[in-house]
């Protein structure tokens, strides 16, 4: 996630040329409680966090605050990316949101699920490619490394859910 947020402009980052989205609020005052309670639980102080640390605080934030609903709510499903899209049909459909789901719905979902979903502009109609892999053997190690601190324990947490049936 981290790496579509960067854009493959992590040089760019770094340097500080470039504000990625998930760093919009680096420097500001006032900071959601969730990036601020990831931040100090490793020991950390906003100020002294690159834009590429802020950046896996921000999402290591937005992922605890899913965290955080689900075990208040006990409602919801953690579903890893991986497993997208075929667990739509196969599982959440019928068994999470218990909704019967025909052949023909299946095969609808298949062929949206073909093209890229952000897709505006030259994007639109991109056929869909995998690129999780890429992604990840190409991230810089400063990048690896503040996803492993701040991101780490909070993923293996929804990958636990993830793997939970209910």
């Amino acid at each position: 996630v981290m790496q579509s947020h960067l854009g493959g402009r992590e040089n760019a980052v770094e340097t500080g040329s470039m504000t990625p989205v998930c760093a919009r609020n680096f420097g500001n005052r006032r900071q959601p409680p969730t990036t601020l309670q990831v931040i100090e639980e490793k020991g950390k102080h906003v100020d002294d966090l690159s834009k590429i640390e802020y950046c896996a605080a921000h999402l290591a934030g937005l992922s605890l605050s899913a965290l955080q609903e689900y075990d208040r709510s006990q409602q919801g499903r953690f579903v890893n990316y991986a497993q997208m899209p075929n667990i739509v049909w196969e599982d959440i459909f019928p068994n999470h949101f218990h909704v019967p789901v025909s052949e023909e719905a299946v095969d609808n979902m298949k062929q949206a699920a073909l093209f890229y979903s952000k897709g505006r502009g030259k994007q639109a109609n991109k056929e869909w490619e995998e690129d999780s892999t890429k992604k990840h053997q190409t991230a810089l190690p400063s990048v690896r490394s503040a996803a492993d601190l701040f991101l780490g324990d909070i993923y293996r947490a929804m990958e636990k859910l993830s793997n939970a049936k209910k």
